[in-house]
């Protein structure tokens, strides 16, 4: 499973204006060091624990995302944790 997502996430975007945004959490940021995970991104960004709805948008808007889309994802992390 590691080396499908190691490939997938190396993949080529066909689309050249597309990007892809992955957010991943985690406590245990030295498995990802020590499963060469991180080395896939070209940013990596260290925040405190999100718990919060607010709290994912502020984060969000370090990003060059437009504003629907930062609430979007603040709504669906809303949604999947009861908050």
């Amino acid at each position: 499973m590691l080396q499908t997502l190691l490939v997938l996430i190396k993949k080529k975007n066909p689309n050249k204006e597309g990007k892809l945004f992955i957010l991943g959490c985690t406590a245990m940021s030295d498995n990802l060091h020590g499963l060469s995970i991180i080395d896939c991104f070209n940013t990596v960004f260290t925040v405190p624990n999100v718990c919060e709805p607010n709290e994912v948008t502020s984060v969000l808007s370090n990003f060059n995302s437009q504003a629907q889309d930062i609430q979007a994802i603040a709504k669906d992390f809303a949604d999947m944790t009861g908050g």
